[in-house]
């Protein structure tokens, strides 16, 4: 039918939208009233809501559930929604550590490739961020996976471990973990389309460990005289303005007087300790950004990854 304030149509035989003075055939009687029927959107809870424009925007920073309760009924009304979807960053190293890798970046928007939901509820998981090393044998992690509409971010990479009986490169993730200077350490893979690698640790002198990889670049080399920087995370204006997600964290140095830790990339990720003994910086809650890696010193403590996000948006009038 034919809405005459809104200039909607609906059904496939657009005869039936003339005007029938003589015989009404029950075309008032579909429940739509007297006023034909009136476009609706798609209409949906879950999360913290906000508005941007004509479009809702729910942002997840935990797990919950996104629950479609109608969708648009008349053509050209959009039955789609956009997300970004981002994993929890990865765990920095103990001791001269490396910088975790940032959780995965995944997103469509802007309508790239939307996707079509129905009337039901979808669940949404939001990965927490790996745990740092906090001594030399101490366990440290991955981050968690993040996952929405059957799409999974991977989590990012821990940061390679220095300790000489275990010895392992930076760990593969979203965005890998860097490497740990000792030992010239590699690097951990990211995931195609959604991060990439960490850098190569520098040694045998001052031990520059490296950054993990973020969303948008590889995480920095070591170096004789600084640890390498965190990769860049990834920007994206879902919510109306723009925000950079998915930051690899920075790594450290052992060079005694170097100040010289590398810088957690933009996007949440943490900076590394210095020479001194100061602790990594933890990534930033809710951005997927890797841990930064701990100074060199027994008592410093490496940072935490930080957890993910998942935002999701469409048009609502």
């Amino acid at each position: 039918m034919r809405d005459l304030k809104n200039k909607l149509t609906s059904g496939k035989n657009t005869k039936n939208t003339k005007s029938r003075k003589g015989k009404s055939f029950g075309y008032q009687v579909l429940g739509f009233g007297s006023g034909g029927a009136t476009a609706s959107f798609v209409a949906a809870t879950g999360g913290s809501v906000a508005t941007n424009g004509d479009f809702k925007v729910h942002t997840f920073t935990s797990s919950g559930t996104f629950t479609v309760c109608s969708v648009g009924c008349a053509p050209g009304v959009p039955e789609s929604i956009d997300y970004v979807t981002v994993a929890g960053g990865g765990g920095g190293s103990y001791d001269r550590g490396a910088g975790g890798g940032a959780g995965g970046f995944q997103t469509t928007f802007p309508g790239n490739c939307s996707v079509t939901v129905t009337a039901q509820e979808y669940a949404i998981t939001v990965g927490a961020g790996g745990a740092g090393q906090t001594s030399y044998c101490g366990a440290y992690g991955n981050g968690a996976n993040s996952v929405a509409f059957g799409v999974t971010s991977t989590g990012g990479g821990k940061a390679g471990n220095g300790q000489s009986s275990i010895n392992s490169p930076g760990q593969p993730g979203g965005s890998g973990g860097g490497g740990h200077g000792q030992y010239n350490r590699p690097g951990g893979n990211g995931v195609c389309g959604q991060g990439n690698p960490g850098g190569t640790g520098h040694g045998p002198a001052n031990y520059g460990s490296a950054g993990g990889g973020g969303a948008s670049a590889a995480g920095g080399n070591g170096s004789s005289s600084a640890g390498g920087t965190g990769g860049a995370g990834s920007s994206t204006s879902i919510t109306g303005s723009a925000v950079v997600l998915s930051g690899g964290g920075g790594g450290s140095i052992a060079a005694a007087g170097q100040p010289g830790a590398g810088a957690g990339g933009n996007g949440g990720g943490g900076g590394g300790g210095d020479a001194a003994g100061a602790v990594g910086i933890a990534g930033c809650a809710n951005t997927g950004g890797g841990g930064g890696g701990a100074g060199n010193s027994p008592n410093a403590a490496s940072g935490n990854g930080g957890s993910g996000v998942v935002i999701i948006t469409y048009k609502f009038q």
